[in-house]
């Protein structure tokens, strides 16, 4: 079989998690290819990047997506992304597509021209979702809205927007052409998301499988804790928090409920407490948190990601939302416990109590207890500790996982 897998870019969750499906199955002996649109790191076996630079592509890529933004003027609340049905690239004109088996559709926002691509493709598709925006009328994140089970209007999220009809016209476009690719699953990582897809209108009436993303634990075997933190004058009794977000201002991953908590730790702890802030757009902060935490940007390289996590003694998530969280994941598979609210995602990772905490969402008090409690008592944190790696062993092996999308694969192709 060749499976043609499709992202928008190789960073990110969706991308990382795209690329280690990808060279999974290439072990597996399977064709595979990718095709992505923005290429970030580079050395990917068997893949093609349509961005590379030409006028044409930056006009494609950068230019016109911006006239579509202009239907979202007058928006008065500055959420998650809102994405478009159209673009102007035609993937089935690619030798890729042509030599295809199956399609993969990963993350594909800006990428693909959804209402020609569903209209002339006749292969089995597999879409894995990363974020809510395949069954929305273009939101990737819905919060508490529950209208993708309705007919997306009125949106929450383009309120005062020119176009305020945008969501309901998109949601409406999006089930009459999913419903020509009748040969299709539904894969998601988290149960919580698949539910939600299940209950949309869009894919109410697809079949629908739930299947985690993976991890290669042999990846993470090899633990320098120093490097990182000789390099910035870190001591051994510093306590040391990792936070991770692709843009740090990003409102949903709520780098600021980490600074609230923060300042609500007992004297003794915060003390010695860092934090690791990854991420680019890094806010401004006051003096006294310029001390206290080291902001390093945007991170594609993995090994260094590596680094950090093994740096750090824990990671904390404070999203309101999340489709899954590789972070988390990650952060297990170093032997790194996870304090998270108690959200989709996380909350099928993480083992309240016994690889990490899971918070009611907003109650920072209790989330400065659980950081106190794995900083203070030794003997917690280390039982923690040893959690975490057998959790990602017994649950998140990525030949599993890979076995899993394969019998997908054969389901459809069969």
């Amino acid at each position: 079989m060749n499976i043609l897998h499709i992202t928008t870019s190789d960073k990110g969750g969706a991308g990382i998690a795209c690329i280690r499906l990808h060279r999974e199955l290439l072990k597996n002996g399977i064709e595979s290819n990718i095709l992505a649109l923005d290429k970030n790191t580079g050395g990917i076996e068997n893949t093609e990047y349509i961005n590379q630079g030409s006028g044409l592509s930056f006009f494609k890529r950068h230019i016109r997506p911006k006239f579509d933004r202009l239907k979202l003027l007058g928006r008065k609340n500055d959420y998650e992304g809102f994405s478009f049905l159209h673009s102007l690239f035609d993937l089935t004109s690619t030798a890729k597509y042509r030599n295809a088996d199956l399609i993969h559709l990963h993350f594909t926002s800006e990428f693909i021209d959804l209402p020609s691509f569903l209209k002339k493709n006749k292969k089995p598709l597999l879409i894995t979702l990363h974020d809510m925006n395949y069954f929305t009328g273009g939101c990737h994140v819905a919060f508490d809205c529950s209208g993708y089970t309705g007919n997306c209007y009125p949106c929450p999220q383009i309120e005062g927007a020119f176009c305020k009809y945008l969501a309901q016209k998109q949601l409406q476009k999006k089930i009459e052409l999913f419903a020509k690719n009748d040969k299709k699953i539904i894969t998601s990582p988290s149960r919580g998301l698949l539910d939600m897809s299940r209950a949309s209108v869009v894919f109410s009436g697809s079949g629908h499988k739930h299947i985690p993303h993976g991890i290669d634990l042999n990846a993470y075997n090899k633990n320098n804790r120093n490097s990182f933190r000789q390099e910035k004058g870190l001591s051994p009794e510093d306590f040391v928090i990792l936070f991770v977000s692709d843009d740090l201002q990003r409102q949903n991953k709520g780098f600021q409920r980490l600074i609230d908590i923060f300042k609500l730790l007992q004297p003794d702890v915060k003390s010695r407490t860092k934090i690791i802030a990854v991420g680019r757009n890094q806010p401004d902060v006051t003096p006294e948190l310029s001390n206290i935490i080291f902001f390093t940007g945007q991170i594609n390289d993995p090994d260094l990601m590596k680094q950090l996590y093994f740096a750090s003694d824990i990671t904390a998530i404070c999203s309101e939302w999340e489709s899954f969280s590789l972070v988390a994941l990650e952060s297990l598979a170093a032997g790194k416990p996870v304090i998270s609210y108690d959200i989709n995602g996380p909350r099928e990772i993480i083992r309240d109590g016994k690889n990490g905490f899971l918070i009611p969402f907003g109650d920072n008090e209790k989330y400065a207890e659980a950081i106190t409690r794995l900083a203070v008592y030794g003997d917690v944190y280390r039982q923690f500790s040893s959690n975490c790696i057998y959790r990602v062993k017994e649950n998140f092996d990525m030949s599993v996982v890979a076995s899993k999308y394969i019998d997908s694969y054969n389901r459809l192709l069969g």
